[in-house]
């Protein structure tokens, strides 16, 4: 028996292109509905979809690009363009703190900027009335970086500051003891950070024991603990009171003035708003001086092509 196949000539396939139109999407995001039940006017996000004008282009998925970036461990935390002259620049920045050239496909090349304490960095295209073509970039730990088309390097950033370091926070305790010699006993108020005020501490206590004076220290982090500050310095019986250099203790001013005056206690400050207030005295930045100061930084910024270096 022998089997046969007919051949059967099928018909081409044709297709009726149709048009429709579909209104706005004033109903709005619609997150909820299933899609074959979502309303004409809903919303939705596309995820896997690229709209075009006329048409959608479905996502094509991934493509390995950038390759020995680290160790196996090591996390792309942050990609930065370069935007040049004549050629752009993709940077990638892994958790090991370090960056990577990856404008070519395959294996990273990495760059002089190493041991970063902070993958995750903020950049910035910078062009000057020259035509030269700057990255800037910061993360806020690590010192900005800025690269110039050729390599990357430090970017050192002068301006306004009111954190005048620790040892400013000692001075203030020798101005403390020279205007009230009897004290041996001092309530250093700390609103900054934990990390900073053991800094602080440690430069206080270096200070007082020279001066002769006992330290107790007191944790200022928010106002919502100043009944307990005013407490801790009661109970420690101190004989007059440093405050650090945080705005927190500007801010509320009144009320810690309010407490060293009934319990009379002469008290040094970081800024001049506190013997204004009636305090007995401050040592550190003038901030008067530094909102008229911010005008002329204002001005220079506008006319220079370079106003990160100012």
């Amino acid at each position: 028996m022998r089997l046969t196949a007919a051949a059967r000539r099928t018909a081409p396939f044709r297709s009726d292109a149709q048009s429709d139109s579909v209104p706005a999407s004033v109903g709005g995001w619609d997150t909820i509905s299933a899609l074959s039940l979502m309303k004409p006017d809903h919303a939705i996000q596309m995820d896997n979809f690229i709209p075009h004008p006329g048409w959608l282009e479905p996502r094509r998925g991934y493509t390995a690009w950038g390759t020995s970036l680290g160790t196996a461990s090591s996390k792309i935390e942050t990609l930065m363009t370069y935007n040049g002259v004549t050629a752009n620049k993709l940077f990638a920045v892994a958790s090991n703190g370090t960056f990577y050239d990856v404008t070519a496909q395959g294996a990273g090349i990495a760059q002089s900027v190493t041991g970063m304490t902070n993958a995750r960095w903020q950049f910035v295209n910078w062009t000057n009335s020259a035509n030269t073509k700057y990255l800037i970039a910061a993360n806020g730990a690590d010192v900005p970086k800025i690269y110039d088309g050729a390599a990357w390097a430090d970017l050192n950033v002068t301006g306004l500051t009111i954190d005048t370091g620790p040892e400013i926070e000692g001075k203030k305790l020798q101005l403390l003891k020279e205007a009230a010699p009897n004290i041996t006993r001092v309530a250093l108020v700390l609103t900054m950070a934990q990390s900073e005020t053991g800094i602080i501490l440690s430069e206080v206590t270096r200070v007082a024991q020279t001066l002769g004076v006992t330290i107790e220290p007191v944790r200022l982090p928010d106002v919502a603990e100043l009944p307990a500050a005013f407490e801790a310095i009661t109970a420690a019986r101190a004989q007059a009171v440093a405050l650090d250099s945080s705005t927190l203790g500007l801010t509320h001013r009144r009320q810690i003035l309010d407490f060293t005056s009934k319990q009379r206690l002469p008290g040094i400050y970081a800024f001049r708003a506190f013997p204004e207030s009636g305090g007995l005295m401050s040592y550190g930045v003038d901030t008067k001086d530094l909102a008229q100061r911010t005008g002329g930084y204002v001005a220079r910024m506008v006319k220079s092509d370079s106003c990160w270096i100012i």
